[in-house]
């Protein structure tokens, strides 16, 4: 039995007990084609839902096990149904679903930040980025941010309105993908910048460097010439000096002395 309603939030519903495995791909196609739609089958049942990445099989072997239930019978559903309120039943059975779906779209995302740490840190490595991995699945997180409130503003607009957009998925990974590339690109631009900074402020350095060496040795030049000046001026009265004695003692070796 195939039921199809898009205007229902199960838009399509396919039961058959007795598929085989060429039949249960073929209705996994079928759903695939509508944004929620269910697949009972004899042993599981498959869900699909636009908001997830997977669809999601649900053993109904698990399902008894989890409620404890020995014996699944039509009287004893009936029964249970019975012997409960109509709101009771929807509410635990909306609980049960909105936290599995919780469960399986954080798991879900935490693949996808996973994926895009790797696609980050090989990006990294083949632009000569060194990055830690911690570090990419940081941007990997981040770029989810953005895609996952569209994602649920879609949501919210797609229960209320029957609003669709085709290819939405595409956009809200190519959106986290395109955010993970230009952010390793933005860092290798920012590394690149700091390194021409500090080759400037290297070769400002060399250049006060050499400045403070020339007017060292500029200044020791000039101690040089005026320890020189004073040198030859010392040799010069020392000359002068001598000449003069000599001249005195010439006068006193002639007789002369000098007149009072």
């Amino acid at each position: 039995m195939i039921f199809t309603n898009n205007d229902e939030a199960l838009q399509i519903i396919i039961i058959n007990t007795n598929a085989e495995n060429d039949l249960e791909n073929e209705y996994i196609n079928k759903i695939n084609k509508y944004e929620n739609g269910i697949v009972l089958l004899k042993d599981k049942l498959i869900y699909k839902n636009n908001i997830l990445s997977q669809n999601i099989e649900y053993s109904y072997e698990n399902i008894l096990n989890f409620y404890d239930i020995q014996e699944f019978e039509k009287q004893d559903v009936l029964n249970f149904v019975n012997s409960i309120n109509g709101i009771g039943l929807y509410s635990g059975f909306v609980l049960f679903i909105g936290m599995y779906m919780f469960v399986i779209y954080f798991i879900s995302t935490l693949i996808d930040a996973f994926m895009l740490a790797i696609l980050g840190f090989v990006l990294a490595r083949i632009i000569g980025v060194k990055i830690k991995f911690k570090a990419t699945f940081n941007i990997g997180v981040y770029a989810l941010t953005l895609p996952i409130i569209l994602n649920l503003i879609y949501i919210v607009i797609n229960a209320f309105t029957g609003f669709t957009i085709r290819y939405f998925q595409w956009m809200y990974t190519t959106i986290s993908y395109i955010y993970v590339i230009v952010s390793i690109l933005i860092i290798k631009t920012d590394l690149i910048n700091r390194q021409m900074e500090l080759m400037k402020i290297i070769e400002e350095q060399e250049k006060v460097k050499k400045e403070l060496e020339e007017k060292e040795r500029q200044e020791k030049e000039k101690r040089e010439r005026e320890e020189h000046k004073e040198n030859n001026d010392d040799d010069e009265k020392t000359k002068q000096k001598k000449k003069k004695d000599k001249e005195d003692n010439g006068i006193e070796d002639s007789g002369l002395a000098p007149q009072e």
